[in-house]
């Protein structure tokens, strides 16, 4: 008899198996059920944050896209002509500004 084939074989030692079971269970479920399932009870509050505060996020995703835009518009422009100082100066200073409104949009709302 080979004592590590009886210890997993559950015919001959059922309430070994049983009292693993109930030690697995006790230690995976010991700081509650939203411990051991945390995925699940941070998807549902994500979603609750999100579809509460959709509008404000809205807003903010476009105020960051108008100087993700301008930014890109910008390096096109640099990369297929050759940008005077003032075109410069304007692309910088529309950067600017649509930065520093998309700032004010972050802090107030």
């Amino acid at each position: 008899m080979n004592p590590s084939r009886d210890s997993l074989n559950p015919a001959v030692n059922l309430e070994t198996v049983k009292n693993r079971l109930w030690v697995t269970e006790h230690y995976r479920l010991l700081h509650g059920v939203e411990h051991a399932y945390w995925p699940h009870y941070f998807l549902r509050n994500a979603g609750r944050h999100l579809n509460k505060y959709k509008f404000n996020y809205a807003v903010k995703a476009f105020f960051a896209y108008q100087v993700y835009r301008e930014v890109a518009n910008y390096r096109y422009m640099n990369s297929v002509t050759f940008l005077r100082t003032d075109e410069q100066f304007s692309h910088f200073s529309q950067i600017a500004w649509n930065g520093f409104l998309t700032t004010a949009v972050f802090m107030l709302v």
